[in-house]
């Protein structure tokens, strides 16, 4: 499921999302999966990946919901620092497990607004393979991933709900 959240590398926004997501999965595989990698490498190259694509502050304060708005500058500074933490710990540990599964990206479809939806899969063997959407979005001169999609639940989601 980790390896279906990092797929996107491209500071054009006028970069197609397909082609945008499928560079990010091409380099997370690349520069995460290596099994002599130590942990902490691992993390600091997961945490560069994940600010560098994905809007955090933007999903933060959807996963922190009405909260947001109550809460001081301080506390939603320490938060977003806290659910980065968060996510670098969660995600990065699954690349260590990574045994070769490949990452395809199948199509695409509008999403609301400028968001783009993304289609995968990760093919796992002989195992089932596992749909992951991205919604991606423009932002300023760039594209971002604001969700990631995985069996059809939303990361978003599942964080504000937890």
């Amino acid at each position: 499921m980790l390896f279906a959240g990092f797929v996107a590398a491209s500071p054009a926004a006028a970069e197609e999302p397909t082609d945008f997501i499928s560079t990010l999965g091409t380099r997370a595989i690349t520069e995460l999966a290596d099994e002599n990698m130590s942990q902490a490498d691992r993390e600091t190259r997961f945490r560069n990946l994940l600010n560098e694509h994905f809007d955090v502050p933007a999903i933060g304060r959807f996963v922190l919901g009405r909260h947001w708005k109550v809460a001081s500058d301080e506390e939603r500074t320490e938060f977003l620092g806290l659910f980065e933490d968060f996510i670098v710990r969660s995600y990065a540990v699954r690349f260590a497990g990574y045994s070769g599964e490949t990452f395809a990206v199948k199509s695409s479809t509008p999403g609301p607004k400028s968001a783009t939806l993304v289609h995968s899969k990760v093919l796992r063997g002989n195992a089932e393979p596992i749909r992951v959407d991205w919604r991606v979005e423009p932002r300023g001169d760039k594209l971002v991933i604001t969700d990631v999609i995985v069996e059809g639940v939303s990361m978003s989601v599942t964080q504000r709900s937890e």
